[in-house]
């Protein structure tokens, strides 16, 4: 079985892990991109970092959703609420933000 990791304050950022193995084959470090959190959610993958929640589809396409406010965001966590949204920890505003699943 394979899995992906998503670390925080760590050197590493996001690991594939074989488990049968017990050794990471991939990984990006986070020096390149800070990961908050991942969830996976009809064949399509979320990942939060910093201000931002990208979306990976599985066709290949993509989404990334920017948000801001008085004080940095600092996005973590990400849960699907129903079919269309997605909540996503904030802890640079103490604050779950809710973003729709299409980007908007």
């Amino acid at each position: 079985m394979k899995l992906l990791l998503s670390f925080v304050n760590s050197t590493i950022s996001l690991a594939g892990y074989d488990w049968n193995r017990g050794e990471i084959f991939w990984s990006i470090p986070s020096s390149q991109f800070q990961t908050g959190g991942i969830c996976y959610h009809n064949s399509d993958l979320w990942v939060s970092s910093d201000n931002r929640v990208v979306q990976l589809c599985s066709n290949g396409d993509g989404n990334v959703t920017t948000l801001s406010g008085p004080h940095d965001p600092q996005l973590h966590s990400l849960h699907f609420i129903n079919g269309d949204a997605v909540g996503v920890a904030d802890t640079g505003h103490s604050a779950v933000r809710i973003i729709d699943k299409h980007g908007q």
